[in-house]
């Protein structure tokens, strides 16, 4: 989703905060969290359990 006022509509009307972006269907730069498909995914996944945590 890269509309960020729907995906800021979408978060107040579940009640959930928005946490980080995540990488879904490319990978990042080479300094980035997401220069490899591994560490794409070990980004992903410490991002939904931090924001698992908040909500």
């Amino acid at each position: 989703m890269s509309n960020p006022k729907l995906i800021a509509q979408l978060s107040k009307d579940a009640g959930a905060t928005l946490g980080a972006s995540l990488y879904a269907d490319a990978l990042s730069a080479s300094d980035q969290p997401g220069a490899t498909y591994l560490q794409m995914m070990r980004h992903n996944v410490t991002q939904l359990v931090a924001g698992m945590k908040n909500n």
